[in-house]
């Protein structure tokens, strides 16, 4: 039931950003092709989504590893 709830949180702010980041490009570069905007929406989300990613794996290796040494001392 969690992974379901989570999966329709993430598609629902998914969406919510994208517009969010398609009305962005809109009004910032209204002389662009919609091609263009949603490539532009696409690639901003997806680096953000890496960004994310990359910080989540950090933090739980560093919890691993203090678990890992918690008997050394420096």
């Amino acid at each position: 039931m969690r992974k379901l709830g989570g999966a329709l949180l993430g598609i629902g702010l998914g969406i919510l950003v994208g517009w969010g980041f398609y009305w962005l490009f809109d009004l910032a570069f209204p002389e662009l092709p919609l091609a263009v905007k949603i490539g532009a929406a696409a690639v901003v989300i997806g680096l953000t989504i890496i960004l994310i990613s990359l910080v989540r794996e950090r933090i739980k290796t560093s919890k691993e590893d203090r678990k890992k040494f918690k008997g050394v001392e420096n």
